[in-house]
């Protein structure tokens, strides 16, 4: 969903997005490899690949712009901030070497990194 509001050269405007998560192969069971070691490889549900989703991800995205019209054409500036409430998704699955496959392991992962973005630019039409 897209929404905007301009006044003379100021826009201000709005894009929110909300998508279902990526899908991904569930962990059925475990096994200890190699034997008495306490070390658990995970085994897939590969007769059903890609059978589960991660939880719906969604982020909202603000921008203001500022436009001014010349005989040659225009230039227009712009500051927006990308996923401005800072939003991260759980879109990994985290897994325990050192314990067998159960209730709390793996464990959904919220994914790391940058996630809320500032950004800038300039647009130059001749």
């Amino acid at each position: 969903m897209v929404i905007g509001y301009t006044v003379g050269k100021h826009t201000i405007s709005a894009r929110f997005q909300a998508y279902s998560g990526f899908p991904y192969t569930p962990v059925i069971d475990s096994d200890e490899s190699p034997d008495n070691s306490g070390r658990y490889v995970p085994i897939y549900d590969y007769d059903h690949l890609h059978s589960k989703r991660f939880p719906w991800e969604h982020r909202l995205d603000v921008r203001y712009s500022h436009k001014t019209n010349h005989e040659w054409g225009y230039v227009s500036w712009y500051i927006e901030v990308i996923n401005i409430y800072n939003y991260k998704p759980k879109n990994d699955l985290a897994w325990n070497y050192y314990k067998p496959h159960g209730e709390d392991n793996p464990k959904l992962k919220t994914q790391e990194g940058l996630n809320l973005i500032p950004n800038f630019g300039v647009e130059v039409k001749f």
